[in-house]
């Protein structure tokens, strides 16, 4: 299945896949297979209007982690907003 899918992936014979993951020790289709999967999952997050949209990921890996990223982000920059804001008020009170 991982070959079928690098094979479509990269528009490849699956010998041709096959032979490159025996010959590439560092298997750099595999890499890039994921990083294609993550890209494509933030591209249909970002695109999505409804929960509907998203049906087709339920229950994907890739774009759990996603989410997971996102609201990491989320998280990290609400913090850093308020820590901000805490610097902001105690210069203010001095």
């Amino acid at each position: 299945m991982l070959i079928a899918r690098i094979a479509e992936t990269f528009h490849q014979m699956p010998t041709v896949v096959a032979r490159d993951l025996d010959n590439d020790p560092a298997q750099l289709s595999l890499a890039c297979l994921s990083v294609l999967q993550y890209a494509e999952a933030y591209a249909a997050e970002k695109r999505a209007k409804s929960d509907d949209d998203m049906k087709p990921w339920k229950g994907s890996r890739v774009m759990e982690t996603v989410l997971k990223n996102k609201f990491a982000l989320f998280t990290e920059r609400r913090a850093a907003r308020e820590a901000k804001r805490a610097e902001e008020e105690n210069g203010r009170s001095s």
